[in-house]
């Protein structure tokens, strides 16, 4: 699991990356694109919104900014307002693309916050508060399901289900993000081609096609090419293509990998094929993935959230994710335009997406991946065609 799109700049932002780096060989089959992460049960918490609630010096709490990297920030002020600073920068990044990140926390009718809890979630995390009928469970989902759907504009619908009736507290973070191309595919060049899957069978996708002056690299020590495909703004999709092994690769990438990409990439005029995609990616469960990085201690009953609320044994019991994203002619999930040709294909090198392959959704302004994942096959979206990459060195 990568939580750059957490990070922010200076040591902060450095430690997310050493997070990613250190720890997501360990989450590699939890995807993580679109965070929208609830954590449920018994109050939820994870990321560093979790610290925040855990007693300063315990357990509880050194586990948890050791997993996240958290520990080169010098206290949790400077956390907060880092996480703050970046949360404000991707509100306001753009008025071409739309970017859609918050954070809710439902609370149950014998769950009391401490001040000094809320006043931090609402300062610097931007927090919607609402009470919550727990003990009536299908109206609890119903009430958080609803308020996921209307701030994702119904890409996700069913967050949370089977509640047990002894929840006290739900949180959830959500991120949206919907953004035209800089120069967008002609729909009528889009047509079926043969996309090859791990297994070296072939199937048939539908695939985009555009001529045009793009950044590519080909990294030789990770055997893959590079390309940046710019929305209208600074964010930019970048996919990454192994020529052979795609395993071998996200074993062996990692974030300095990443910012290598970046730093190398070059323009020149190129004939992009790229298959069309779609990613609706669910997972019902990611407490065995922290449990496994380090965080054992805020899913059982050594929890110490004495920070979070006076009330007493709280612990976290489940933490789940759902993550959308759709790429077509226009972008994600954009509205359309005309797309230029600039030369004739038989004059231009090709960057051809048939094969498996790695996609960045890249914020330059603040630096941060705002979705990452891997699609082996984009005609479908299940669970098994998309996983996380990055691991160290």
């Amino acid at each position: 699991m990568w939580r750059q799109a957490r990070g922010t700049t200076g040591s902060l932002h450095g430690a997310c990356s050493d997070f990613s780096d250190d720890h997501s060989e360990d989450a590699e089959e939890e995807y993580q694109a679109a965070p929208a992460l609830t954590q449920r049960g018994k109050p939820k918490k994870t990321g560093a919104e979790t610290d925040l609630g855990a007693a300063s010096g315990s357990a509880t709490y050194q586990q948890i900014v050791d997993v996240l990297s958290l520990n080169r920030a010098d206290n949790d002020q400077q956390i907060n307002e880092g996480i703050q600073s970046i949360l404000e920068k991707i509100r306001k990044s753009t008025n071409v693309t739309e970017s859609s990140i918050g954070n809710a926390i439902f609370l149950g009718e014998r769950i009391r916050l401490l001040d000094s809890f809320h006043v931090i979630m609402d300062k610097y995390y931007k927090a919607d508060f609402e009470r919550t009928m727990f003990h009536v469970p299908e109206i609890a989902e119903e009430q958080i399901n609803k308020y996921v759907r209307k701030n994702t504009d119904g890409k996700i619908t069913n967050l949370v289900s089977n509640l047990p009736g002894s929840t006290l507290m739900v949180m959830v973070n959500y991120i949206l993000f919907k953004g035209e191309w800089k120069n967008t595919f002609n729909e009528e060049a889009t047509h079926e081609e043969e996309f090859t899957l791990i297994n070296h069978s072939k199937i048939k996708v539908p695939m985009m096609h555009r001529q045009g002056l793009y950044k590519t690299f080909s990294d030789k020590d990770l055997d893959c090419k590079v390309i940046e495909i710019p929305y209208k703004d600074k964010v930019s999709m970048i996919v990454a293509v192994p020529r052979l092994d795609i395993h071998r690769v996200g074993q062996a990438l990692t974030f300095t990998s990443f910012e290598k990409w970046l730093d190398s990439l070059a323009s020149s005029f190129v004939e992009i094929s790229l298959p069309k995609f779609s990613i609706n990616e669910e997972l019902p469960d990611l407490t065995k993935s922290l449990q496994h990085l380090g965080m054992n201690d805020v899913f059982t009953e050594k929890a110490d959230l004495t920070r979070m609320s006076p009330y007493p044994k709280l612990l976290v019991s489940k933490a789940v994710h759902q993550a959308v994203l759709e790429v077509n002619e226009f972008g994600t999930e954009a509205s359309g335009a005309t797309a230029i040709t600039v030369a004739t294909s038989s004059l231009l090198p090709f960057f051809k997406v048939d094969r498996p392959f790695f996609v960045f959704i890249y914020d330059k302004k603040t630096k941060s991946i705002l979705f990452m994942g891997r699609v082996t096959e984009p005609a479908t979206a299940n669970r098994k065609h998309h996983k996380s990459v990055l691991k160290n060195n």
